[in-house]
């Protein structure tokens, strides 16, 4: 119980310190294999490789300056020989250019010529052109404008008689915009006429059928007076007494259905029961023979488990001895005990394929137990199901006798009613139901009517004053159309147009306002096109003035150029006009061409220098390319030498630092093993304190010692330190009697009233430790009597404890029969049996 309670179940380590047992085991094993490995390993082997590394690094020193010798000279000479081919380079590069001269010579006399043609000659010669092709235009323009002063005369006396033609036309639109307005008033009296006739037809529809309206409103009223007349005048029972029958219906349904749900549950539950019983006995019937429970089956086959763990853990033990069974030799002595003689050595074979059997063994019992424990798992809760339907029956038992009592006491009621019974009362319960219900037809019948009547009597109204709206309206549209007749002006134009129709009239006023929106557009049309063209006469003719003048001038610069071009041509050699002319549309880049010639002729000065210098080089002309080559073979097989000399240094140190790593490690695990040893001595000592739950019931009874002091506090006041509770080393409960020097006695010696006072203070020392368990500011517990056994005195004191628990803020509910118990108590519910209506409840604070 205190395992439950308080979660003891986490000082259960058992299982724990045997799977860390397990990994120190193979830590161990682990750090024992790589020490085997590192056994070569020591620091006279470091000692001997670091004089050979030093040994290398002196041979490497020498070799390496031999190197650097050979390497300065093999400098020198690569420079000769850079000298050498640049020599040779430029010895081509100059043959090249002396080759390409004869033609960079004529490049550049034809690029002086070019150069004097393009900037001394050609801008006459383009001037020239440029005079010429305007003369022509002025030619060309001055034609033309001749040509339009002629036109322009004719057609301005044209354009002159058609604006006098406009002018007078557009004198007779006052006249023309009248008769639009006369047409536009027949329109307006057409759409008069259209809606009168309308009004008219509105009118003739309405009289007829507000003459229907009446005589349907004086036919409704009719009909509802012979309704009400007709009304069921019959006693029927009223509203409160209707209820009270259907009350009684319904309660006698709804108690018949519980009485047939709550018998066919106590059904369901005696079936359930033989069920239950069934399973009960067939897993009684799977455990062995001999065995008393389930749980005494689960004790042995712990105990099996047990013993079958032991022997796995001495087969792991031995583990480690077997890994030293081949260093075992006949008259050398034992590594690990020293003894010369090895009658049996452990074979590491035979010990595997034991233990795998043993491991199998625990499987299987392990299995079992898991089976084991399911059974017992399912036992409980079936044996708890089963007294459940043992309740449930109870339960249902005492639902039918309530159920019964109730359909007598309703069977009473109803005869004192004046019914012969249940189909009586159903009986006369239709009928009231089908008198009230012909009666309320009827109502909503007339209710209808009512309304029908409000509705016809509001649609008339309607009707009467849209007959009175559809006169005045006829009214307004006869004055309108006599106030636009006396409007209109030329009568006699107008009376054809009031036989066509709307669209006829309207295209004839579109048909004249278009006319004299033309005819003013034209005029003002006229009147532009008149002075622009006046315009353009004024510029032709200052045009015609402009164009002689230039021309002339044209003509006198032409002459003079052509004097001056002749001159310049013979002055600068220039004869063949063909060979200038050529020279004028040719399109090269002149100062490519220049940067051409400038480039070789700086390029053929810099070969011609630099080869001049380099064959003044004593050094240089007695370079031997082959000497070269061979120097350059003698460095490539020292360099050689040197790279495999630094490689086997390299090799060495690297040699050095994996065994100076190596024996750091084997320094840390034999660090690490002398750990790993004493941890698991610990661990098999903890293993034995921890097996069995020893460890469990340990704690438990150190959690029961405070349980027990703390509720002492409370007995000993209550039994007036005469009597204290004491727990000895088995966790037995004793009473230690003050008033006989202390002495121990069993409970069983306490009185009735003595026990319930141990009772109660366990109990409520048992709910403290709960409550600073789960952190609760409140905690509450019922107490269901035991209080008849306490006398005056002893009652009174306890019932102190219970009120000093509110300082404490507890609540403590009491249940009990003890009138002393009930004075006291100002708070309650209390319940009483009536032979009649059953348990009665009351409150004190109701």
């Amino acid at each position: 119980m205190m395992k439950e309670l308080f979660g003891l179940q986490r000082f259960d380590l058992s299982q724990q310190t045997g799977h860390l047992i397990g990994l120190v085991k193979e830590e161990k094993t682990r750090l024992d294999t790589k020490l085997e490995a590192l056994e070569s390993v020591n620091k006279t082997l470091i000692s001997e490789k670091k004089e050979e590394q030093i040994q290398k690094i002196k041979e490497l020193e020498v070799l390496s300056k031999a190197c650097e010798e050979q390497e300065k000279q093999i400098r020198q000479q690569e420079k000769l020989k850079e000298k050498k081919e640049s020599l040779n380079k430029f010895t081509s590069e100059l043959n090249t250019l002396q080759q390409e001269k004869p033609e960079i010579d004529r490049k550049k006399e034809y690029h002086s010529r070019f150069l004097t043609a393009k900037n001394k000659l050609r801008p006459t010669w383009e001037l020239l052109k440029t005079l010429k092709i305007e003369i022509e235009k002025n030619k060309v323009s001055l034609d033309e404008c001749t040509r339009w002063a002629k036109d322009y005369v004719g057609e301005i006396d044209g354009l002159q008689s058609n604006l006098k033609q406009l002018e007078k036309l557009n004198q007779e639109r006052p006249i023309r915009e009248s008769k639009i307005r006369d047409l536009k008033q027949v329109l307006d009296i057409q759409v008069y006429r259209s809606k009168k006739s309308g009004f008219q037809q509105e009118i003739g529809r309405l009289a007829p059928e507000i003459a229907q309206k009446k005589e349907n409103l004086k036919s409704l009223q009719t009909k509802i007076r012979e309704l009400e007349q007709g009304q069921n005048t019959q006693n029927l029972p009223n509203a409160s007494t209707l209820a009270n029958w259907k009350s009684w219906t319904q309660e006698w349904g709804r108690n018949l259905a519980e009485f047939q749900k709550v018998e066919s549950a106590s059904q369901g539950l005696k079936e359930a029961s033989s069920h239950l019983e069934k399973q009960l006995a067939a897993i009684e019937k799977s455990i062995p023979k001999g065995v008393v429970s389930l749980m005494d089956w689960e004790k042995e086959e712990n105990i099996q488990l047990e013993q079958l763990s032991n022997q796995s853990q001495k087969l792991k033990d031995q583990s480690g001895l077997a890994l030293h069974a081949h260093h075992l030799h006949d008259g050398q002595a034992c590594p690990l005990c020293g003894s010369l003689d090895h009658p049996d050595p452990i074979s590491e074979e035979a010990r595997i394929h034991e233990l795998q059997e043993i491991e199998e063994k625990i499987s299987e019992a392990k299995l079992r137990l898991t089976q084991i424990r399911e059974l017992q798992k399912k036992h409980g809760q079936l044996d708890y199901e089963k007294k459940q339907n043992l309740k449930n029956t109870e339960i249902r038992v005492v639902e039918q006798k309530n159920l019964q009592e109730q359909k007598n006491r309703l069977t009473e009621q109803i005869k004192a009613a004046g019914f012969m019974g249940t189909e009586d009362l159903q009986e006369r319960m239709d009928e009231a139901e089908k008198a009230i219900a012909a009666n309320e037809t009827r109502q909503k019948e007339i209710s209808q009517l009512r309304q029908n009547l409000e509705n016809l009597q509001a649609l008339a109204e309607q009707l009467d004053v849209h007959y009175s709206t559809t006169q005045k309206q006829f009214d307004q549209l006869e004055t309108a159309e006599k106030t636009k007749l006396s409007e209109i002006r030329d009568t006699e134009f107008t009376k054809r147009f009031f036989d066509q129709s709307k669209e006829e009239i309207e295209d004839s006023i579109a048909k004249v306002e278009k006319s004299i929106i033309e005819t003013q557009q034209n005029l003002e049309g006229a009147r532009r096109h008149l002075q622009g063209r006046k315009d353009m006469q004024s510029q032709n003719s200052a045009s015609l003035k402009m164009y002689q003048r230039t021309l002339t001038e044209a003509t006198e610069k032409e002459q003079e150029l052509a004097s001056k071009y002749a001159k310049d041509k013979v002055n600068l050699g220039f004869m063949d006009e063909q060979e200038l002319k050529m020279l004028f549309e040719d399109s090269i880049d002149e100062e490519k061409v220049a940067l051409q010639i400038r480039k070789f002729e700086d390029r053929l000065y810099l070969v011609q220098n630099r080869v001049d210098e380099l064959q003044r080089d004593e050094d240089l002309m007695a370079f031997d390319l082959d000497i070269f080559h061979a120097m350059q073979e003698t460095l490539f097989e020292k360099t050689q030498e040197l790279e495999a000399k630094k490689s086997e240094l390299t090799l060495l140190g690297q040699t050095v630092q994996t065994l100076e790593k190596e024996l750091q490690s084997k320094i840390e695990l034999q660090d690490d093993l002398e750990k790993v040893v004493n941890r698991l001595s610990n661990l098999r000592e903890l293993d034995v304190l921890f097996r069995g739950g020893g460890f469990v019931k340990f704690v438990s009874s150190i959690y029961l010692r405070e349980l027990c002091n703390t509720a002492n506090i409370r007995f000993m006041k209550l039994t007036k330190n005469q009597l204290s509770l004491d727990i000895d080393d088995n966790n037995t409960f004793w009473v230690l009697d003050y008033l006989n020097g202390g002495k121990r006695r069993l409970l069983k010696t306490l009185s009735g009233g003595q026990t319930f006072q141990a009772s109660l203070c366990l109990a409520l020392a048992l709910a403290e430790k709960i409550k600073a368990l789960n952190q609760a500011d409140q905690s509450f517990f019922f107490m269901d009597e035991g209080f008849g056994a306490l006398d005056k005195s002893s009652l009174g004191v306890v019932f102190d404890t219970l009120k000093s628990l509110q300082f404490e803020n507890r609540i403590v509910g009491i249940i009990s029969h003890v009138e002393e118990l009930q004075q006291e108590i100002g708070v309650y519910a209390k319940v009483e049996l009536d032979p009649e209506n059953g348990s009665q409840v009351s409150y004190s604070f109701a």
